[in-house]
């Protein structure tokens, strides 16, 4: 019979502040004529902190956008792989009991995508379902989930696990043209 869980939640290491990111903009883009609207932009978004997997400091376009990107997309792997290992020894079951796999992320558009990876990873069976949502951005965590409901149904596939990650240092680059 599907059962639902609690979530298990891994948050990336860093807290990052949206006054840290003003900041920052202001200090690297003061210039810029679009400065104010970005500014606008995420003091309005109601956020007051975003757990980053590198420190602000640290997330600069001297890398390029590529680099910054693999470091962001291994981060969420991580991210992911420890939360559906600890949520396997909750629930006490074994890869090979999972049916279906979902994953959302906005750290990337890795081919192969996260889904692939986990399933590697994790040495779940190669028969799994698997939806790999890259494109929803922010709405991918529910969307995530509303996927995980639908493909839990009794029988081979009973067992769904979803995993949504979002990292926002990756588009917010201090040094670069354009956060």
């Amino acid at each position: 019979m599907p059962t639902i869980t609690a979530p298990t939640v891994r948050y990336a290491p860093h807290t990052v502040t949206t006054k840290d990111i003003a900041a920052a903009w202001r200090e690297h883009h003061s210039d810029n004529r679009d400065l104010k609207v970005w500014l606008r932009m995420v003091q309005s978004a109601g956020i007051d902190s975003r757990p980053w997997l590198r420190p602000l400091e640290e997330t600069g376009a001297n890398e390029g956008v590529g680099p910054r990107s693999r470091a962001a997309y291994d981060g969420a792997r991580e991210l992911a792989l420890a939360a559906a290992r600890e949520a396997l020894k909750k629930t006490g079951l074994n890869p090979g009991d999972v049916g279906a796999i979902v994953t959302s992320h906005t750290s990337s558009y890795t081919v192969p995508g996260l889904d692939v990876d986990l399933v590697r990873r994790l040495g779940l069976r190669p028969d799994v379902a698997r939806v790999g949502l890259s494109t929803v951005a922010c709405a991918g965590g529910a969307q995530a989930l509303i996927q995980a409901d639908r493909l839990t149904v009794p029988g081979p596939a009973s067992t769904s696990w979803s995993s949504s990650l979002k990292d926002s240092a990756r588009s917010t680059i201090p040094g670069a043209n354009r956060p």
